[in-house]
């Protein structure tokens, strides 16, 4: 994740449609990044997905469940 004035880009790759970054909006959620991307390539596993965050040299790594989608902050 990279930190812009207007926002915060998030980069997603994987089986989904539109892998790219994205510029992200305060409040905006997985389910949110997941429609900008396209959604999820057909037959690719949706029940979770890992989110990989970088606070300076560490990595943060969090399994988000479907379920929590429209609530994970991206």
């Amino acid at each position: 994740t990279l930190t812009k004035a207007s926002g915060t880009l998030v980069k997603v790759d994987g089986q989904i449609k539109r892998p790219m970054y994205f510029e992200m909006k305060d409040g905006e959620t997985i389910a949110d990044l997941l429609k900008f991307a396209g959604g999820f390539d057909k037959g690719a596993y949706s029940e979770n997905v890992s989110v990989i965050r970088q606070n300076g040299n560490d990595s943060i790594v969090s399994v988000v469940e479907s379920s929590l989608f429209s609530h994970f902050l991206a």
